[in-house]
């Protein structure tokens, strides 16, 4: 079955199940929530909202680090803001926007964005699954099918950074697009053979500290979703926000949609009635959470693409005329 196929289905069902739901809903009660808001406790969703983005530049750092790539920090900043925003393109498409432009801090840094793709989408996934897993313990509900979810995740993350494995992509893509026959492709080819030459980031060393890197973003953004919940007045635990959040989100991630959108928000439903919510309180808190979580976070990252574009970084003929100007201005400065 195609993707794309696939993504219809997805959608149709998360359409029937939404329509079920609102044919349910209660106009009444959601008008009574947002009329006793809690103020604060809305106020702390929003600083929950600032901590999981910002807290992304803990496995972004990692990553820079792992490539020896400098870069000023409101500008790495910047450019983590545009990666993370854009990533609701469908399939991280537009990851590689922003990307590209690493070429001006490292020559040839661009041949790395696949494998920043690539590990930091996995990573955060499995830090997910693993929070998943420890709130299901806790709850003592559903352990045995995230521990299955949590332990598929690590077993293609491992297997993916397996160096024997890397080195036998390029020969199997070469089989695949017959460049020889087909004269497109051999960009292709020459652009995978650069991409071979960089790190994976995926060696169990990375997979297991990008994955603990990923945690605090996860624990903010899980926390944010508590306190949407308790400023609609639903009194749900902290451990049950961070599996609602951790599933309905891997349920989305599973669904190949962009942001998962339909069906992390159906799960997300689901689950708050499933803890108690009323069904009317569950809607308007998956719309607050979907607010926060994707649109909010898309404009940062659009706006924050925008400033990556427009950042001059001088070059190193730049940086020697500069350098030889302010020499003559000192000799010239000496000899006064």
């Amino acid at each position: 079955m195609k993707i794309r196929s696939l993504e219809t289905i997805i959608l149709i069902i998360g359409a029937i199940a939404i329509l079920l739901i609102i044919s349910e809903y209660d106009i009444n009660g959601t008008l009574k929530a947002i009329a006793s808001l809690n103020v604060a406790d809305l106020s702390a969703a929003l600083l929950m909202l600032f901590l999981f983005t910002f807290a992304k530049i803990l496995p972004w750092s990692y990553i820079l680090r792992k490539i020896k790539l400098k870069m000023p920090l409101s500008q790495s900043i910047a450019m983590m803001y545009a990666f993370f925003g854009l990533g609701i393109i469908p399939t991280s498409i537009g990851q590689f926007l922003p990307l590209r432009y690493l070429d001006r801090y490292q020559k040839d840094a661009r041949f790395f964005s696949l494998g920043i793709i690539l590990a930091l989408n996995a990573t955060a996934a499995l830090a997910l699954a693993l929070l998943g897993l420890l709130a299901a313990i806790q709850l003592s509900q559903y352990v045995a099918y995230l521990l299955a979810l949590f332990a598929v995740y690590y077993i293609i993350l491992s297997l993916l950074g397996f160096r024997p494995i890397n080195r036998r992509l390029p020969g199997v893509i070469k089989r695949l697009l017959k460049p020889k026959k087909h004269p497109v492709f051999r960009s292709v080819v020459r652009y995978v053979n650069d991409i071979q030459k960089h790190n994976t980031f995926l060696s169990q060393q990375d997979i297991l500290s990008e994955m603990v890197l990923f945690i605090p973003s996860l624990l903010a953004e899980a926390a944010m979703l508590f306190f949407i919940f308790s400023a609609l007045g639903q009194n749900i635990s902290i451990i049950s926000a961070i599996f609602i959040f951790a599933v309905s989100v891997t349920i989305g991630n599973l669904s190949f949609l962009p942001s998962g959108i339909g069906a992390t928000d159906t799960a997300l439903v689901a689950l708050a009635i499933l803890f108690g919510a009323p069904g009317a309180i569950a809607i308007l808190a998956a719309i607050v959470f979907r607010f926060l979580n994707t649109l909010i976070v898309v404009l940062l990252g659009y706006g924050s693409f925008v400033y990556v574009k427009s950042i001059h970084v001088p070059t190193v003929v730049e940086e020697t005329l500069k350098n030889r100007t302010r020499m003559l201005g000192k000799k010239k400065a000496v000899r006064k």
